[in-house]
């Protein structure tokens, strides 16, 4: 019985130590990205369109748009996309009247605004419905400017 008590209290007393901390080599390095919350607004009469971006590496792109129409249901939703030079190319899963869809945008940020492509949409895939592309990008203007504002 003494063997087994003494055995017991072996192992609790080693299990109790502390364990030295690894040494700086071995540790693995911190990875600090560069991330950037960007918000901005547009108001239209009544009508508010609010897209909030978080900008990693300066090139992946996520947040939120939120279309908000005065007296009418709106759309709201999630974007992800990549950004490449002051061009951000993203799409936006969003609901609207109960339905889920999914649009390509395009965005120019310029300073403290960020300039949306707005043209014709269209379904291009009959396989995939509910999922809208711009019909010819090219030629499509950055038509609504959004200025800069206080993140929600």
């Amino acid at each position: 019985m003494k063997s087994i008590t003494c055995a017991v209290i072996g192992i609790l007393f080693f299990a109790c130590q502390q364990k030295p901390a690894p040494s700086p080599e071995v540790q693995p390095p911190v990875n600090n990205p560069e991330i950037v919350d960007r918000c901005f607004q547009l108001v239209d009469g009544r009508d508010t369109t609010f897209v909030q971006l978080t900008i990693r590496h300066d090139s992946e792109v996520s947040g939120e748009m939120q279309w908000r129409p005065w007296e009418k249901d709106g759309a709201y939703g999630m974007l992800n996309g990549k950004k490449e030079g002051d061009v951000i190319k993203a799409e936006w899963m969003y609901t609207i009247e109960g339905s889920e869809q999914s649009e390509e945008l395009e965005f120019k940020l310029t300073g403290n605004t960020l300039a949306r492509k707005v043209g014709e949409l269209e379904e291009k895939d009959p396989n995939n419905p509910g999922h809208l592309r711009m019909k010819d990008p090219a030629s499509a203007p950055y038509a609504e400017t959004f200025a800069a504002t206080a993140c929600q």
